[in-house]
């Protein structure tokens, strides 16, 4: 099922942004994986057997939506409602799990937090679905 954005989703401050999100097409766009939910370092030469971080997807979400929202540009929107929609489909933790989202990369090399629930991984995750659905209680 495919998550739509709340039609009442904030679009204030559309005159102040405008330049700075044209040029927002970043790597982190183009060189998504299949699922929308980067590796932890998109220069890594393993991939696509690197580690993914949903922390990194669930921020990228949450900036997307904001960009949307100030922009009025659909293709931030579109993009940030299929991050949301491979997260809720493909990286919720399950009931057994300290957290609610499960696949973050906090430090590879050292092996700290790789694959794990990372809390500002699912703090972003919560914001981007209250953005979605219209509310802006977490963010300006």
């Amino acid at each position: 099922m495919h998550l739509r954005l709340h039609p009442r989703l904030p679009r204030h401050r559309k005159q102040r942004f405008p330049r700075h999100c044209k040029g927002a097409r970043g790597p982190s766009i183009r060189n998504l994986s299949d699922d929308l939910v980067p590796y932890w370092d998109l220069d890594d030469p393993s991939i696509p057997n690197a580690p993914k971080d949903s922390s990194a997807a669930a921020i990228a979400c949450s900036g997307l939506m904001t960009l949307y929202s100030v922009s009025c540009e659909d293709r931030f929107g579109i993009v940030a409602g299929s991050i949301l929609d491979s997260l809720r489909a493909n990286y919720l933790a399950g009931r057994d799990w300290d957290g609610i989202l499960a696949g973050g990369c906090f430090d590879f090399p050292k092996g700290i937090g790789v694959g794990e629930s990372l809390v500002w991984g699912d703090y972003y995750f919560l914001e981007s679905l209250l953005k979605a659905r219209g509310l802006d209680i977490l963010w300006p």
